[in-house]
Formats: C-alpha cells, structure tokens, sequence
C-alpha cells in the first residue's frame, strides 16, 4: 500500500515515491540519529515515522536526494529537540517520577558512551551523534544545525573535552575518540 499526499498531479506522485524510497533506505539510520538525541528507541522510531507523515502531507520542492536526505535530517533533529524540550518541561511539572526502563540492558560500552554523551549540554551532543553517528562533514552539521562551522569546531572541541574527562575517570585506558567512534558508529538502532 502506497503513501498518499494531499496534492495530485505527477510532482506530488514523484515526491511521494522518492519519500518512500528515502524512508525504506533511510529509516534504520533516522532512528539511530535520532535515538541518540532522545535516548528512547520507541520515540525515535515515533518521531522518524512522524516527520515523514508530515513530510507527505506537505513534500519538500527538492529534486537532488542528497539535499532531501540533508532536509530530511535537520526536521528529524528538530523535532527531536522539540520532544526533548516538551518532555523537560513536563517531568518539572509532574508530581511523580517514572522509572521505566527502556529494553534490555546495553552493553557496558554503549552505556559508558550513552550516559557520557546523555551528560553533555545539548548542542554538544548534537553535534556529536551527527559527527560520529550520522557521519557528516563540519559543513553537513553546520548546515544541519543551522550554526556556523566555527560553531561546530568549538563544540566538537568541548564535548570531545568533556567526553574524555568522562570516560578517563571511568576508564583511564581508554580515549573519548576510541569510546564515542565505536558504539556511534557501529550502533544503528
């Protein structure tokens, strides 16, 4: 069964159709971009399926793959943010604290990684899971994060910093690089 878009015509067939393809090549990748922001498999999966439902109902003009997959990307960080902005200010609100779990424990690595990553201030950590997960250039995570690539330098800098202050306590053997590039790289889910 197909998607639909809410205008006709053949431009609308063919923004429907390259979304579909984009969303089949492109969803376990999505999610773990956007697990890393979140932290939540269940939300990232959500919030991936939900951008492209609006993308759908309203397709982008772009005709190269690569500028729809980029465009495609920065809504999936946005929206992530957003999430994550919605849900700070709902656990200040809430009486009660929840404890749910997220799945199975991770391997102690990737929980290293993700507590260290979960610690950094949030555009450090964007511009991290966008280095390092999603593998993208300092000019692909400028463009994404709409800063400048200085900006993205200063902050790969300071949360490497961090990251390796982190990590070293924990494991003094180990380097933020080799600790971060391996569960980031390797994990896409």
């Amino acid at each position: 069964m197909g998607l639909m878009t809410a205008g006709g015509g053949e431009a609308a067939r063919g923004a429907t159709a390259t979304l579909e393809a984009l969303y089949r090549a492109e969803f376990a990748a999505f999610v773990g971009l956007a697990r890393w922001i979140v932290s939540d498999r269940r939300l990232a999966e959500e919030l991936v399926n939900d951008t492209f439902v609006r993308l759908l109902e309203r397709p982008p003009t772009l005709t190269d793959e690569t500028n729809l997959r980029a465009y495609v990307r920065t809504a999936i960080v946005n929206r992530s943010r957003s999430r994550i902005r919605r849900l700070v200010l709902e656990r200040r609100h809430a009486s009660t604290t929840d404890h749910r779990t997220d799945g199975p424990p991770e391997p102690e690595e990737v929980a290293l990684v993700r507590a260290a990553i979960a610690a950094l201030p949030r555009r450090q950590r964007e511009v991290v899971v966008l280095r390092f997960h999603a593998d993208l250039s300092v000019a692909a995570i400028a463009a994404t994060l709409g800063i400048g690539e200085g900006s993205v330098k200063t902050h790969l800098h300071r949360a490497m910093r961090a990251l390796e202050r982190h990590i070293e306590a924990v494991d003094p053997d180990r380097t933020a690089t080799e600790a971060v590039g391996g569960p980031l790289r390797t994990e896409q889910s």
